[in-house]
């Protein structure tokens, strides 16, 4: 799990920038958790890790507030977990691949 900032438009069109931390990550895409804003899928999302800035597509949102019983409607400003899918099909070195732990096993020789 690491903290990064999110930048974007909400549902409602609204700007907002706020802090989130990642809950998965791929080469090329992050699911992310503590979004405290209701997002539109398609929509575009900017990530900021360190001086890494990332621009990403929203694939999917999912609210984590249950509704009462009786409610119908979701909480709007409850908290989201949300898909993204990078923009640039390839990622540039040092985007996410820093990030990700990749596994070796024993027997492998070293790298260089």
């Amino acid at each position: 799990m690491l903290p990064v900032r999110v930048r974007g438009k909400e549902a409602s069109g609204a700007r907002f920038e706020a802090l989130a931390h990642t809950l998965d990550l791929t080469p090329t895409g992050v699911r992310l958790g503590a979004i405290r804003r209701e997002l539109k899928a398609l929509d575009t999302l900017v990530v900021l890790f360190r001086k890494r800035r990332i621009e990403f597509t929203v694939m999917w949102t999912k609210s984590m507030v249950e509704p009462k019983a009786g409610e119908h409607n979701r909480e709007a400003h409850g908290e989201y977990q949300v898909g993204l899918q990078m923009v640039r099909r390839k990622a540039i070195p040092g985007d996410w691949e820093c990030l990700i732990p990749t596994r070796r096993l024993q027997h492998e020789p070293p790298l260089f």
